[in-house]
């Protein structure tokens, strides 16, 4: 089986297209900047995330008709950009949400990350399949914690989550430990927003910290080396609720307990396994409540490894993907309706 793979090193099509199709055996699979009629001539699958950029729908559906491959389109976001978006304004100008959603119509297969998109797709294509974000079980996620002195607090994302980083503004200036260091990582020199945020979470560089620069998609996760604790805000809004849970998943990787906001894409754990934000001041209860209680925040840690390593399992995971490849090869009406149900978990 041969994959196609249009690829640009971002963090969602590492985690959603590379990785997945790197760890399958017996297949073939090859990365491109953009799609060609030399490059699908000879393949099965097309595979992409969201969007394909410098070729025209029509031009890909006609190659696809006259050579038979199929198209797979993956979502782990909602293709609807809220107003308050940092892309807004160019996802309008461009139309990029009425691209991928006639990507979604046209496809052989739509891949979503959780129930809730599942739902968005289905009217638009029956043929969707939840697929959830799973970590990698090989090179940087095998990473190990890097022993210190300070129990270190710690934030890893991107600029769209400045609004959620001033959720921890406030919060924040009522830790007052000596042995605790804020940890942020992604940290982009040359874009100004950084600033702010880098503020927000150390109190103004008043508090014992440390900014880890944005690393490529290939080695970025080494920064969770330095996590204890994980703090994960996330403001409430539609768009954000389509988002996925990675940022839990990443944490419990190297069995860092998390503090979270109650917000949906993290709703659905179990409640003795991570600490619920539902108010602002359950962001300083929770976070003393772990520093001042080290092998209790270690237990939880180590169980909620277990259990993301259980229900979001990435072998299992990228098998069923692998499986609804083969039945897209095949042509066969093999019935895998059942992995076509929302997962329990959101």
């Amino acid at each position: 089986m041969k994959i196609l793979v249009p690829y640009d090193s971002s963090g969602p099509k590492a985690h959603r297209l590379l990785w997945p199709v790197s760890a399958m055996s017996g297949i073939e699979f090859t990365l491109c900047h953009r799609v060609t009629e030399d490059l699908v001539k000879d393949i099965d699958i097309l595979f992409f995330n969201r969007m394909l950029s410098g070729v025209h729908i029509q031009k890909v559906l006609d190659w696809r008709e006259q050579y038979g491959f199929s198209i797979v389109v993956d979502f782990d976001d909602h293709w609807h950009l809220g107003p308050d978006h940092y892309l807004y304004e160019s996802y309008q100008q461009h139309r990029a949400h009425e691209f991928m959603e006639e990507w979604i119509k046209e496809a052989d297969a739509v891949f979503v990350t959780h129930d809730r998109l599942f739902h968005e797709v289905f009217p638009i294509n029956q043929k969707a399949y939840v697929l959830p974000n799973a970590i990698p079980d090989f090179d940087q996620f095998l990473c190990k914690k890097i022993p210190s002195d300070f129990t270190r607090l710690f934030w890893a994302g991107g600029v769209t989550h400045k609004r959620d980083i001033s959720l921890l503004k406030n919060p924040i200036k009522r830790i007052h430990s000596p042995a605790v260091q804020f940890v942020m990582a992604g940290y982009v020199a040359k874009n100004p927003e950084w600033a702010a945020m880098s503020s927000a979470f150390t109190n103004g560089g008043r508090f014992n910290h440390e900014i880890i620069e944005a690393l490529k998609v290939e080695d970025y996760y080494y920064s969770y080396a330095k996590c204890d604790i994980a703090l994960i805000p996330l403001i409430e809004t539609r768009f954000n609720s389509f988002k996925s849970n990675l940022k839990v998943l990443e944490a419990a990787n190297v069995a860092a307990p998390v503090v979270v906001s109650r917000v949906h894409p993290y709703l659905g754990f179990p409640e003795e396994l991570v600490n619920y934000v539902d108010k602002q001041s359950d962001w300083v209860k929770h976070i003393n409540k772990l520093l001042n209680g080290p092998g209790q925040a270690k237990y939880q840690g180590e169980k909620l490894r277990e259990y993301c390593r259980e229900v979001f399992n990435f072998s299992k995971i990228n098998e069923l993907r692998k499986k609804i490849f083969e039945s897209l090869k095949t042509r066969k009406n093999e019935s895998i309706t059942e992995h076509r149900q929302p997962t329990t978990l959101s």
